[in-house]
Order: structure tokens, then sequence, then C-alpha cells
């Protein structure tokens, strides 16, 4: 996934947040921790935290991925939101006719 929604897990009904990788990353620049103290923080191994990046992340592991990145997760959604739609934009070729 590679924009921002909740969504049910059809299985189970658990909403799933996507979460963009470089949102994440910054977050963790800024807050001067390495990768593998936020995923201790956040009670997560390496495996889960990329299944979680094609899954979706539960609400629960976004309150506690902001915590541990020092932010709040409605900063943390909407920063993966401009994320994803910048590389949406990027990737979207400009047509003489769409160029004004």
């Amino acid at each position: 996934m590679t924009h921002v929604h909740a969504q049910p897990n059809s299985m189970n009904r658990e909403v799933r947040v996507a979460l963009h990788p470089r949102a994440l990353e910054r977050f963790r620049n800024r807050n001067g921790k390495s990768v593998s103290r936020v995923l201790f923080d956040v009670g997560m191994n390496a495996m889960d935290f990329r299944a979680c990046l094609h899954e979706g992340f539960t609400l629960n592991d976004v309150a506690r991925l902001a915590d541990a990145l020092g932010t709040t997760p409605r900063e943390l959604t909407t920063a993966s939101t401009v994320q994803a739609t910048a590389d949406q934009l990027r990737r979207t070729p400009v047509t003489r006719e769409g160029a004004r």
C-alpha cells in the first residue's frame, strides 16, 4: 500500500492504516533513534514491520509508532498521505494539453 487510508481487513474486520516508509524515516531521523530502537520501543520485529508496510498497520501499531517517533498518530498519517501524494504526482506524466 502506498497511500494512507483505513480499510477493514476482510478476515477479522480490523482497521489497517498504510504508512509511507519515507515519512516514517523522516520522523525517525528527526528523533535521532536507530531503526532497532524504534522497533524495540514499538514492540515489533523487522519482519512484522515489513509485513505491516505491505498489509497496513493496526491503529494500535500507529499509536505506538507515533509515540516512539515523538509525534501523534494524526501527524504520522498526514505526513504519509502527503508523501504518497507527492510520489503519485512525480509518477504522473504531464502532457502538453495538461500543462497550462
